[in-house]
């Protein structure tokens, strides 16, 4: 005795749609309401129909492409990419490739003229990046959506793009709990600096909105001031070392990329006083954590984004599966938790 096949028709009847609005679901019809994809989904999930649309997927001879856009920083991306691996492995099999590319630098401008080439490519059905700009990159996502392209961004959002979904952190929060640890570090009082990179990034942006507004709201004795890095790594270590060679700078935050920049300018100076904090934790913020010229990562684990993203990307173009906003969390690290689990961090 065989298994029957489930079918569109099975589908239909258990969740009460009308064949034509079932068809509709799987072909991935923008026109269906949300709640009616939803539950047409669900009765294909319940009723094992994922495993026909495999089958006929590879009956045929259709390769689904996404490209992934990193950065050509040290930290994040690396992690980003080994989860994106990890993730096609299950993918693979049912005729999903992926292509890693990266900007020709990392002015705004070649990102946008990336994003213009992808769109003129018909060998790719999505793209999943790391916005590079809160904003200035909409008109090149809509662009992509227009031509049939999923877009889908980890790390860092466009939110006011038409971008499928965002995977990653709530930026907002993480700066506002990265400043409730500063000042439960120096004592609700002092002066602390934040050095950035981006200014038009979203994870910039909001982060450094969380945790002004949570300084202001609950810790008026603390000053902030803000300093733009521009020129790269040389740069940064440039402005770190100043910062480090103040007397009244209390805590430097990095709010961005390179932040372990901070703590090795603070060895180099022989100074453990200053509270330092960043986010992504890296082999040599790890080890300038130990040895007590660093003090607290906000980890935002790149490596779960990443292949969250990719899931995610894959099940909507093999399986019309809705996808939504996907919110990671953060891990607050600190030389202590380093000790604590050194078999597995770092």
């Amino acid at each position: 005795m065989y298994e029957k096949s489930v079918t569109l028709k099975d589908v239909a009847k258990r969740s009460t749609y009308s064949l034509r609005t079932v068809k509709k679901v799987m072909s991935g019809d923008k026109t269906v309401r949300p709640e009616t994809r939803e539950n047409v989904l669900q009765a294909a999930k319940e009723l094992g129909y994922e495993k026909n649309m495999a089958a006929s997927i590879l009956a045929t001879n259709r390769i689904r492409n996404i490209a992934i856009i990193l950065g050509d920083y040290r930290y994040f991306f690396p992690e980003a990419k080994k989860g994106f691996r990890n993730c096609h492995k299950t993918w693979s099999s049912l005729k999903v490739g992926i292509e890693f590319l990266l900007p020709a630098d990392r002015s705004l401008e070649a990102s946008k003229e990336l994003l213009r080439s992808i769109g003129k490519d018909e060998k790719y059905d999505a793209v999943i990046m790391h916005a590079s700009s809160m904003t200035e990159l909409n008109p090149e996502i809509n662009s992509l959506v227009d031509s049939g392209k999923v877009v889908c961004t980890f790390g860092a959002d466009a939110p006011g793009s038409r971008r499928m979904f965002y995977v990653g952190p709530r930026a907002y929060e993480s700066g506002r709990i990265a400043a409730q640890v500063m000042a439960n570090y120096i004592g609700g009082n002092g002066k602390v600096c934040i050095m950035k990179q981006a200014s038009e990034e979203m994870q910039t942006q909001e982060r450094i909105r969380g945790f002004s507004d949570y300084i202001v709201e609950n810790h008026p004795g603390i000053g902030i001031e803000q300093h733009l890095i521009s020129g790269g790594a040389q740069e940064y270590h440039k402005k770190a070392a100043e910062l480090i060679g103040s007397r009244d700078v209390t805590g430097i935050v990095g709010i961005d990329a390179d932040c372990y920049i901070i703590g090795s300018e603070a060895r180099k100076a022989g100074r453990r006083d200053i509270v330092s904090l960043g986010f992504d934790l890296s082999l040599e913020s790890a080890a300038l954590m130990r040895e007590g010229y660093f003090n607290i990562i906000l980890d935002q684990n790149p490596e779960q984004q990443a292949a969250l993203a990719l899931d995610n990307t894959c099940r909507y173009l093999l399986y019309h599966s809705g996808v939504k906003n996907i919110f990671t969390e953060v891990a607050i690290v600190t030389s202590e938790i380093l000790r604590y689990k050194k078999e597995t961090i770092y």
